[in-house]
């Protein structure tokens, strides 16, 4: 019956399709003639995929938007990655491979290339998610490995010349410099930071869910100096309501006050981890720290913080308040040699002489 069917069938094939048939039969040789089958469904697997995806450009506008929460830094992040990958902006999401990835990537560092990788790898889970491609291209691709570098953080020196010249310039974005240097805040977390989650009666912040980078309920104990500069602001009449710092024009105040500190070579999160390098050598408390920090593993805490500053050290750090130990110790100052005086000289007088007496005339 199904032979007779097929018989049938086979008869009502205009010749164009019998000859794309037997070019197919050719193509696949000793193949059993059924894999066409499987050939053709998978073709037409991949017709619907393509035309229930997007493109790229369509995808990366789609990423953004919905990430319109997230702070600027990340928002830079994806416009610089798009960058990378505008070869492929109208190639469909369904359509891209792991080639197309690696060939978008190849020959930057490793930081670079990490940096990159982690974000298009959030947007094509993204894509898979909404049903735009099955699975994600950049899945199998590793990240390049790192050499551990020693962390960077601000002297003594330096941030005392901050604390100087936020004090006199931009007496406004104190409150933004002291919570990055005494409380170990990440900046695009600042940025959202709102006066209502700092505590001073109670010593601590509370940075809820939606303000930290990790999307975590976070309370961060406050230091003594922390508590002198926040109270110094609000006596000198800073604002002490709403955000804790302007945004607008933020990146080139603080670029200006850098200047004025004389600091050229601002290492990243340098704020940040200034802060964690002096708690630990301070306290030596790697929970404590942890729950400030919001990081999830203690190890790496303790690699990156243990011994990174001298106790010595981290006790002054500690004791940088809006006081006259602010400013950095001056120099002693250089006695100059007073010139000698100068010296009049009287003019010996000749004594007058006597003339001998005569002889008497005998």
């Amino acid at each position: 019956m199904r032979l007779t069917n097929v018989g049938t069938d086979s008869a009502l094939l205009t010749p164009a399709q019998r000859e794309a048939a037997l070019k197919s039969f050719s193509l696949l040789g000793d193949v059993n003639p059924m894999a066409l089958v499987e050939v053709v469904n998978e073709w037409l697997e991949r017709r619907a995929a393509s035309e229930a995806s997007v493109t790229m450009a369509e995808l990366w506008d789609t990423f953004a938007a919905e990430k319109k929460g997230k702070s600027p830094h990340y928002h830079r992040q994806i416009r610089s990655t798009r960058n990378r990958f505008s070869g492929i902006d109208e190639k469909m999401v369904s359509e891209i491979r792991q080639a197309d990835i690696e060939e978008a990537l190849a020959g930057f560092p490793p930081t670079a290339f990490n940096g990159y990788l982690r974000v298009i790898r959030a947007v094509l889970n993204f894509a898979v998610k909404r049903d735009w491609a099955k699975e994600n291209a950049s899945k199998k691709i590793d990240f390049s490995e790192t050499a551990n570098r020693e962390v960077e953080i601000l002297t003594n020196n330096q941030v005392a010349r901050l604390l100087v010249a936020c004090r006199k310039y931009f007496p406004q974005d104190i409150p933004y410099t002291c919570i990055g240097l005494f409380a170990g805040v990440r900046p695009e977390e600042l940025i959202r930071m709102e006066w209502g989650m700092i505590r001073l009666e109670e010593n601590h912040i509370l940075l809820p869910a939606d303000v930290t980078k990790t999307g975590r309920r976070r309370v961060i104990d406050i230091e003594p100096a922390l508590k002198s500069w926040l109270a110094w602001h609000i006596e000198k009449g800073g604002n002490a309501k709403g955000p804790i710092v302007e945004s607008t024009n933020l990146r080139s105040r603080l670029r200006a006050l850098r200047e004025q500190a004389k600091i050229t070579d601002w290492p990243q999160d340098g704020m940040r981890l200034t802060y964690a390098s002096n708690f630990m050598a301070m306290h030596e408390n790697v929970d404590r720290l942890l729950l400030n920090m919001g990081h999830t593993s203690t190890q790496m805490l303790w690699e990156h913080y243990h011994q990174a500053v001298l106790k010595k050290h981290a006790q002054r750090f500690w004791q940088l308040c809006p006081k006259s130990e602010v400013a950095p110790a001056s120099k002693p100052r250089r006695i100059t040699k007073m010139p000698p005086r100068k010296v009049t000289r009287i003019p010996e007088r000749k004594p007058k002489l006597i003339p001998p007496a005569r002889k008497a005339v005998e």
